[in-house]
């Protein structure tokens, strides 16, 4: 039913619009397959959000409908994203994977997760505890977070980070934080 949904959507739109720009943020195959389809049909501009990777380390410990979820992840990120005319990824270590893969890093904006600093008081006054709470890994954004962390140390900002979860594969990224 979906995706007939989807198909329903896309065709209104396709008769009712000179200009569209589509803004994908959505996992699914079956939800985003009928867009890229029509998108490339009908000439339409895509601009995917790309919030997450899975590492095939994760993909080893799922079950069977966990697996299947998870191939419908993987091929739109390996392959309907590339599909995209531009993408917003969440991470430096996305941007990397997908310029790796051949996309043109031109077309990828990183916009990093609580970038709107305007509420922040100032940086004399108030002490700020930024918490991280699950495994903490590179895909994650960890490293990104650390680094946003010293630069507003840099700038006298009072923070404190803590750091709840578990080890990646029974390795420890401590020795990586404190460097």
């Amino acid at each position: 039913l979906s995706i007939l949904r989807t198909f329903g959507l896309m065709t209104n739109l396709i008769f009712k619009r000179k200009k569209i720009t589509i803004f994908v943020y959505s996992n699914g195959l079956l939800f985003n397959a009928p867009v890229y389809f029509f998108s490339k049909l009908f000439y339409i501009k895509i601009i995917s959000f790309v919030p997450e990777y899975l590492e095939n380390e994760e993909l080893k410990s799922l079950n069977f409908i966990q697996k299947l979820t998870s191939y419908s992840f993987l091929v739109n990120y390996n392959f309907l994203n590339t599909l995209s005319d531009k993408l917003i990824v969440f991470s430096n270590f996305l941007r990397i994977e997908y310029i790796n893969k051949g996309y043109d890093g031109r077309n990828i904006v990183v916009q990093p997760n609580l970038t709107d600093l305007s509420g922040w008081c100032d940086p004399q006054q108030v002490e700020y505890t930024i918490g991280y709470a699950g495994t903490p890994s590179i895909k994650d954004v960890i490293i990104d977070l650390l680094y946003s962390i010293k630069i507003l140390k840099t700038e006298r900002f009072i923070i404190n980070a803590r750091i709840i979860g578990d080890s990646t594969n029974n390795n420890s990224l401590i020795p990586h934080f404190q460097k």
